[in-house]
């Protein structure tokens, strides 16, 4: 899931070989307190939602050493 390398993951992650075909790469996270950015290079977030249900989003976060589905409403 995660891009061949180190070139935008922190290196000291579990390395990848994109054997998915789908290059995920980090974006860190926003601080709801200050607004600041974290993990810029040890995590990245993809939302979806689907037109049946508007009170649920799903989030999907890949990390330097994990994958996460998770479900929220």
């Amino acid at each position: 899931m995660k891009e061949a390398g180190f070139t935008h993951w922190n290196p000291t992650g579990y390395p990848s070989d994109n054997s998915s075909g789908f290059t995920g790469l980090p974006g860190g996270r926003r601080y709801y307190i200050d607004g600041t950015f974290t993990s810029l290079t040890n995590l990245g977030y993809w939302w979806s939602s689907d037109e049946f249900d508007t009170t649920t989003v799903w989030c999907r976060s890949l990390g330097i050493i994990m994958l996460v589905l998770q479900k929220q409403s």
